[in-house]
């Protein structure tokens, strides 16, 4: 394989390879599980078949605040990378935010699911100290397939299908619905732990609330910081019915 290449170093061993595109320009990235809402990535994906061969697949994902002129360049950078590979990788083209395919969502299935987050290269991506950082509500939802996305710090924001961790820059707090599986709660579980420990330092504490409590001292914070003075008067969506397949 030539690695003299605008993707830098390529493997072609079996495994999963990510770039995000900066300035309509291929930059090689950590595969941590973590998008950001403004950008565009390319993906490639070396794994075994059953009969022993190896099949690349490459996919663009599209972040819904992407730009037009990231969307355009993640389409003409798949189509080089495809060429690098002498067009035999498969191309999955397309893969909107919030619209992934379970195969697409399978690749991050050992870090713990897919998570969004906002901003993107452009905002230069400005930590803020932990005692100006907002609030920041979590949702962790799917079932063979795991989301972590950002929401509103509503309580229209809540089902009972998910699991929501609420970073509160002093304290993060896991909410489990009534309907959300073992697998996404131990999700959550892990979200939490690494809000605390990479945002924070691992010097704040974690607690957890079930749905349906609504007076311990943990739900009341919880239900404050999504603007609700009354939790027991708070209608929680039950989207167990309709759950997305992933």
């Amino acid at each position: 394989m030539d690695n003299d290449t605008p993707f830098g170093t390529l493997s072609d061993e079996p495994g999963l390879q990510m770039w995000r595109v900066e300035s309509l320009k291929p930059v090689k990235r950590p595969v941590t599980g973590t998008l950001f809402c403004g950008d565009c990535y390319i993906f490639l994906s070396v794994h075994e078949t059953s009969s022993g061969r190896l099949r690349q697949d490459i996919h663009f994902w599209i972040g819904a605040a992407a730009s037009q002129d990231e969307i355009g360049g993640a389409a003409v950078l798949a189509t080089q990378l495809d060429g690098l590979f002498g067009g035999s990788p498969t191309i999955h083209r397309h893969v909107f935010q919030d619209h992934e395919s379970e195969e697409f969502l399978q690749m991050f299935s050992d870090l713990g699911g897919l998570r969004y987050t906002e901003g993107g290269v452009e905002s230069g991506f400005r930590k803020a100290s932990a005692s100006d950082a907002p609030s920041v509500l979590l949702r962790v939802s799917g079932n063979r397939a795991l989301r972590i996305s950002e929401a509103e710090l509503s309580v229209e924001s809540l089902s009972s299908s998910d699991c929501f961790v609420l970073d509160l820059s002093t304290e993060v707090i896991q909410w489990n619905g009534k309907a959300a599986k073992p697998k996404t709660r131990m999700c959550a579980l892990d979200v939490a732990v690494q809000q605390r420990d990479e945002a924070h330092g691992g010097g704040i504490q974690i607690s957890f609330v079930d749905e349906g409590d609504v007076s311990s001292g943990a739900a009341l914070r919880f239900f404050a910081a999504l603007g609700c003075s009354d939790p027991v008067s708070a209608e929680i969506r039950d989207c167990s019915a309709e759950a997305q397949p992933g």
